[in-house]
């Protein structure tokens, strides 16, 4: 007995090292000390062999050693950490503390801004429209009167049309902007006085173009070239309506200024569409 509590001893040793094999070394001593204990011998009885059932011998330990050599034995194994080097692995990561800067609500409230507009201004349209017809007017006043024919006139009223119905076009294309800013020029804002007068110039350039072919024009051309001058007219017309109601103030100063061509325009029946303008103290 006492050489038994020896190798328990032994046993106890063993797992308080941590090692698993010599407690396997030492459990397989004590049952070589003891083959009684552990195995148990069958006799067979007619023709069923003997047969031998062996048990672990820590199974035939007392209570008390049992649990300590359970609560001894480690879960884990143990590991020589001094074998181990410690890998620093740098690996770059984002910032978390980043984040997206929230959209600050603002109150927008109406302000007083003018309207831009990145287009031509009346002072330019006029001097543009007065160029590009000078040339047109000059092909007219060059014409005997054996050219001045429908076919031969047609074809410049056509250019004429063409160009003033493109102004027109630049002319609505002002109507959402200032007064200042439709007369405005490269030196400053166009004064009132001096707008009539270049609209002036304009016109009569044509309708004195106009007075000079209807003074050589054969009798049997009379009639129809006055149709082709009235188309111009009414475009003419439609320009300067436009353009007045752009700027107010417009109608009394361009009155006296066109007043000497209203024998050309009564002749080519445009009395009705210069009426807004010619209109004060003059009866056509």
């Amino acid at each position: 007995m006492k050489k038994f509590f020896m190798t328990l001893i032994t046993i106890c040793q063993s797992i308080g090292s941590g090692s698993i094999c010599r407690l396997h070394y030492t459990l397989d001593r004590a049952s070589n000390h003891n083959s009684n204990i552990g195995t148990k011998h069958y006799r067979s009885t007619g023709n069923t062999p003997t047969s031998t059932r062996t048990t672990h011998p820590i199974s035939f330990l007392p209570p008390t050693v049992a649990m300590l050599v359970s609560y001894a034995a480690p879960l884990t194994p143990n590991v020589n950490a001094g074998n181990l080097k410690l890998v620093n692995i740098e690996v770059p990561g984002l910032d978390v503390r980043a984040s997206v800067p929230k959209a600050a609500a603002r109150d927008f409230e109406p302000t007083n801004i003018e309207t831009y507009c990145d287009c031509k201004t009346i002072p330019d349209i006029i001097f543009d429209l007065t160029i590009q017809i000078t040339p047109l007017v000059n092909q007219l006043k060059v014409l005997k009167a054996s050219e001045c024919t429908v076919s031969n006139i047609k074809l410049i009223t056509g250019e004429m049309k063409i160009i003033i119905s493109n102004a027109i076009v630049e002319v609505k294309a002002l109507a959402d902007i200032t007064v200042d800013a439709a007369l405005s020029t490269t030196t400053g804002v166009l004064s009132l006085i001096d707008l009539c007068k270049i609209i002036a110039t304009l016109y009569s350039l044509i309708f004195g173009c106009f007075g000079v072919v209807l003074n050589i024009v054969l009798s049997v051309e009379y009639y129809d070239v006055c149709g082709l001058f009235a188309e111009v007219a009414v475009l003419l017309a439609s320009l300067l309506q436009l353009i007045c109601g752009i700027v107010g103030g417009l109608t009394i100063i361009l009155q006296p200024l066109l007043v000497v061509w209203v024998d050309i325009i009564v002749k080519l029946g445009c009395r009705s569409v210069f009426s807004f303008v010619l209109n004060v103290g003059i009866s056509l």
